[in-house]
């Protein structure tokens, strides 16, 4: 007979079981939860919370890479398609480049004339030109603006001036 009050007690371990609860023991009144059962609810709360606040992170990352453009952009110049990041010259001071689909260009004197002065057409003035003071200086001829001539020094380079030449 004694192995029948414990299968009484395995029977209702193994309904408890089957039912999904678990009652405290018997001096505790019904519907109060032991602390481990308490503390993973808590615990599963907080995980809830925690996949809801990603998944708002993710959807706004998501439509956020919707509304950007993966594809390289391009321009047009002239009738030339450039990709983007693309860089060129179109004359001698002019530097452009492709950037987001949009072309802009700069003035770079290359030339190596100051800003505010083009580089104009010259003759060739030092082809004649003597420095009477000064006969090894070396003629160097400016077109900045206006055509004119500079001596210097062969030797230093040192900026000579001539009169009459």
């Amino acid at each position: 007979m004694q192995d029948q009050p414990n299968n009484h007690l395995q029977d209702i371990e193994s309904d408890q079981l089957q039912r999904g609860t678990v009652l405290g023991p018997p001096e505790s009144p019904q519907g109060v939860k032991s602390d481990s059962q308490a503390q993973r609810e808590d615990r599963l709360r907080k995980m809830e919370r925690r996949l809801e606040d990603m998944n708002l992170d993710l959807q706004s990352r998501v439509k956020q890479l919707e509304g950007c453009e993966c594809v390289r952009q391009r321009c047009v110049y002239e009738g030339r398609e450039m990709v983007d990041g693309q860089r060129w010259q179109t004359d001698i001071n002019t530097l452009c480049s492709c950037t987001s689909g949009r072309v802009t260009c700069q003035l770079h004197w290359f030339s190596g004339c100051p800003l505010g002065s083009a580089p104009v057409t010259c003759p060739d003035l030092c082809q004649d030109a003597r420095c009477r003071g000064y006969p090894e200086a070396v003629c160097h001829m400016h077109n900045c603006g206006s055509c004119f001539i500079e001596w210097h020094d062969p030797t230093t380079g040192n900026h000579v001036i001539c009169h009459d030449w």
